[in-house]
């Protein structure tokens, strides 16, 4: 019900807990909560950004342009993300796979 990602970026950690709540995905990041709605397109899960939450206060979702999906090739996950907000550009950017066979 619940799962804990960890990113490593440029050397430095990232670290975000994701949950289902109200058939919406939820990501908590320090001080930020991210409501996502999950969207089939084609072949990929696109990532639709709902509501912002920053120190339990709603923030206004038109001051972030995240780019967030995931498909599957052969055993792979494969996922781009994209996040930008307005007034300081570009936050983070980061893309890759993650072989999915338990003997890899």
């Amino acid at each position: 019900s619940r799962e804990t990602w960890t990113r490593c970026i440029g050397g430095r950690r990232m670290r975000s807990r994701l949950c289902a709540s109200g058939g919406r995905l939820v990501e908590s990041m320090g001080p930020c909560v991210f409501r996502f709605a999950l969207e089939c397109d084609r072949a990929r899960i696109r990532w639709r950004l709902l509501s912002v939450r920053m120190m339990g206060l709603p923030m206004p979702a038109s001051w972030f342009d995240i780019e967030a999906c995931e498909s599957a090739q052969d055993a792979r996950y494969c996922f781009r993300v994209r996040v930008s907000m307005a007034g300081a550009g570009l936050v983070v950017a980061y893309d890759g796979t993650l072989d999915t066979r338990g003997d890899a």
